[in-house]
């Protein structure tokens, strides 16, 4: 886990022309999500939420998927409000790639679960204007966050430090309890860790239990199903299932 709330002078953007149809997108079957990493004992979350958005919206415009450095963000972004494994914010590393004009490749600046100096400027080919703008999605909006995954991946956060969602396995996440009553739904929206949306599944009725957001974990491919949970809609006025709705970014790049 790892995330941390930060306050934005960006509104969110209006992207949805309201609820759509059935409809889908997985952007995992199109080849533009990169292999579940894992961010061992380190509160890293963050980086890696942010990484993976910034990898996909790259393959989505350029068919190619490149593996880019969480360590990059976690060890240079502390202008911007991160703090290495004690925490920080998808946003944040935005911002930092939006002013440092590149990253660096995973394979030169692999990842460790600690913080250390920024060594950036090691990186002899550093993939170029990474992160040109991003986004606020509106919160505890369906139809918006979906908006937003037809357009490419999403960083969000959620609540995790519950066994509904620890102990996830298959299936589709729900709460259990079928009762709109906030302090009694199990999975929680006290957000505690950054993961990235990268697909749904809606046919078309809100209300519908088989309607669900893909999310890749960064907790290895052992947890889940191979890193990944669907996690269904949930009560939207409390920010969906563990407030998966709540704080929804993503980014542009070239």
């Amino acid at each position: 886990m790892g995330y941390t709330a930060v306050e934005s002078n960006k509104a969110p953007v209006k992207l949805s022309k309201g609820i759509p149809g059935p409809n889908s997108a997985d952007w995992v079957a199109q080849g533009c999500v990169s292999a579940v990493k894992d961010q061992g004992n380190c509160g890293s979350c963050y980086a890696f939420s942010a990484i993976s958005a910034i990898e996909t919206e790259h393959c989505i415009k350029t068919g190619e998927l490149i593996s880019l450095s969480e360590k990059d963000c976690m060890d240079c972004s502390f202008r911007e409000g991160n703090k290495g494994c004690m925490g920080g914010h998808m946003v944040s590393c935005f911002e930092y790639f939006e002013s440092s004009g590149k990253i660096c490749t995973e394979e030169e600046y692999p990842y460790v679960p600690k913080y250390e100096v920024c060594k950036e400027k090691t990186c002899t080919h550093p993939f170029e204007s990474p992160v040109i703008d991003h986004h606020r999605v509106i919160s505890k909006d369906a139809a918006e966050l979906m908006a937003a995954l037809d357009l490419g991946a999403v960083s969000i956060a959620i609540q995790a430090n519950h066994d509904i969602f620890r102990y996830y396995k298959d299936g589709i996440l729900a709460d259990p309890t079928g009762r709109d009553v906030e302090e009694e739904e199990l999975c929680g929206h006290s957000l505690n860790h950054a993961v990235v949306a990268v697909g749904y599944e809606f046919d078309g009725d809100m209300e519908s239990p088989d309607n669900f957001i893909l999310v890749r974990n960064s907790w290895g491919s052992k947890w889940g199903a191979d890193g990944y949970v669907k996690m269904a809609f949930g009560t939207l006025k409390f920010g969906g299932t563990c407030g998966l709705f709540l704080d929804p970014s993503f980014p542009d790049t070239n």
